[in-house]
């Protein structure tokens, strides 16, 4: 094992060599160009590539490739004859620096354990006139630095809105339709009748029934609306349950998972699965299917419990599409929502928000209604305040 950096004691543990520093800053900063902290990603000019007559000029700004940093001010990199080039900085252990470098647009950027080059632009030369395509950008070429650790805000929003596309698109087995099915958002999205949110050890909140026998229903029920592409699917619907101390009685008790379809003639369809007396220890599962080609209007799904005494807990339902039941997981929608509630944590009601440019609305990113509230000037550049109002 080695340890990095300490003051020197005479010892070669001590000791550490340019390579030592590279191989420490490589596993905090990816290779590419550095946004300073106060430019907005879209605009920043740092090491942008800019036409200079018939060559090319490297803006003021900090690249990083394999831990070692270049400097630029303003470098002129000539272009000597017409023709298609590549930008690029190019890390060289050999020659033991970082250079700025046109190459030919034919050529292959050299990427090996010694010899590393990054792409800023590609520069189109005619007349002698230099024409310039930033590829900063393009991580495939080159890229922005990313910091391993401390990320700024615009880069942890930027990941966000990645797994947020991904999430409107994903499938965690089969995608679940029941919205609030294991109750974290306590009993939003459900009817109950005579049931409570109970804390469960394992579970956390789940819908609590106690046996009472009477006339009135005791359940829990969510209603999904079929959309015209899924009507004639088969579905799966399945509950997670735990008997405590239940007895069912012999006064017309009932205690079971029940699935209502509607029919678009105007009919029903009632599919039951039954629980019986018990205690249990763990939480068990009962599951209906659902036939295909239906024509299916809606899906009625309820926990219903009479029984003598004890109780029974519901939790983790789901509704899916297809002839097999998956590991239940939350609604996307559901998801979506917890990105929201933790942006509005960090971003209630009062908050302030500056964007460089007056279209880049917050809400957008973090939900919520924002009002711009005015400008004002940071660094020479004019800053859009906006206030979260809702």
């Amino acid at each position: 094992m080695k340890s990095m950096f300490f003051d020197y004691d005479g010892t070669e543990d001590t000791q550490y060599s340019a390579v030592d520093f590279r191989k420490a800053y490589s596993s905090m900063l990816s290779d590419g160009v550095i946004v300073p902290p106060n430019d907005d990603i879209t605009t920043s000019t740092a090491c942008k590539v800019v036409s200079d007559g018939g060559n090319v000029k490297i803006s003021a700004g900090v690249a990083v490739i394999k831990g070692a940093f270049a400097f630029m001010n303003d470098d002129i990199v000539t272009l000597t004859v017409n023709g298609s080039y590549r930008i690029v900085l190019e890390y060289s252990e050999p020659a033991n620096k970082i250079s700025a470098k046109a190459i030919l647009s034919t050529e292959s950027l050299i990427r090996t354990a010694t010899v590393y080059q990054i792409q800023l632009a590609t520069v189109s030369r005619e007349a002698g006139i230099a024409t310039v395509t930033d590829t900063r950008a393009d991580k495939a070429v080159c890229g922005y630095v990313n910091k391993y650790i401390d990320p700024t805000l615009q880069e942890v929003t930027s990941r966000i809105t990645a797994n947020e596309n991904s999430i409107s698109t994903m499938v965690i087995g089969g995608r679940n339709l029941l919205l609030n099915s294991n109750f974290n958002n306590g009993l939003t999205n459900w009817t109950v009748t005579n049931a409570s949110l109970f804390t469960d050890t394992i579970k956390g909140n789940c819908l609590k029934i106690e046996g009472n026998i009477n006339t009135t229903a005791y359940y829990v029920r969510q209603i999904y609306v079929c959309n015209d592409a899924i009507k004639n699917n088969s579905f799966v619907i399945q509950a997670k349950y735990k008997r405590q101390s239940l007895v069912l009685g012999t006064v017309s008790p009932k205690v079971t998972l029940y699935v209502i379809a509607r029919l678009a003639n105007g009919t029903s369809r009632f599919y039951e699965n039954f629980i019986y007396d018990g205690t249990d220890t763990d939480w068990q599962t009962k599951i209906i299917y659902i036939e295909k080609d239906l024509n299916i209007t809606q899906i009625e799904v309820l926990g219903y419990c009479k029984a003598l005494s004890g109780y029974i807990l519901y939790d983790e339902f789901k509704l899916e599409t297809g002839t097999i039941a998956t590991d239940w997981s939350p609604a996307p929608e559901d998801v979506d929502d917890k990105i929201n509630t933790l942006w509005k944590v960090i971003y209630p009601v009062g908050s302030l928000y500056k964007t460089v440019l007056n279209t880049s609305n917050p809400t957008i990113i973090f939900g919520g209604t924002w009002s711009l509230i005015g400008t004002l000037t940071e660094l020479g550049k004019t800053v859009y305040v906006w206030e979260r109002t809702a």
